[in-house]
């Protein structure tokens, strides 16, 4: 299968969220399976244009017990030790957040490289206030915990094309055309 993660700021703006919506048919006439969150904004938008049975999406907790949103995708402790261990060494202020906090960083990693962190998607396609997309267009405290997704991709050299920038859809097409 195909990835690409689809993700992105609570406040999205409609009419990017209505972009986000009407590329799914196209991505998915292509081939590509969406992951995302279970978030209101840009990640239900993602969502909205895909078959359900094309998405995955990482809800707030993957642990073995809390209270799980999707309960399809909990871990063992092991597995899910794993993931918040990568999302421990990509968060900056981890020490400062709290468990649910942790919880949905550690989902991130899920979006973005799968729930064995061995699948990685082939993009990640977001939106944030901030624009941040990459090492000179960092993160900040605007990118939210879409910075966790973001970082996480950049770590592992998979592209982030941010909506927020101008000339996003070439860059999109750009890479559509060389997969």
């Amino acid at each position: 299968m195909i990835y690409f993660t689809g993700v992105g700021s609570r406040a999205t703006p409609g009419a990017v969220c209505e972009k986000m919506t009407a590329l799914g048919p196209i991505l998915e006439r292509l081939g590509y399976h969406l992951r995302t969150g279970d978030a209101v904004g840009a990640d239900a938008a993602f969502a909205a244009g895909f078959s359900p049975e094309r998405v995955s999406c990482f809800g707030v907790s993957l642990r073995p017990k809390p209270g799980v949103i999707c309960p399809k995708l909990v871990l063992s402790p092991d597995s899910y030790r794993k993931m918040e261990n990568l999302a421990r060494s990509l968060h900056p202020a981890w020490g400062r957040c709290g468990a649910l906090a942790r919880e949905l960083h550690t989902r991130n990693m899920a979006q973005v490289l799968g729930l064995n962190l061995d699948k990685p998607s082939r993009f990640l396609l977001c939106w944030t206030p901030d624009g941040a997309e990459s090492v000179s267009k960092p993160t900040s405290r605007a990118t939210g915990g879409t910075g966790q997704a973001i970082r996480c991709a950049l770590l592992h050299d998979i592209p982030v094309i941010n909506m927020q920038n101008a000339g996003w859809n070439n860059r999109l097409l750009g890479l559509l055309r060389s997969s």
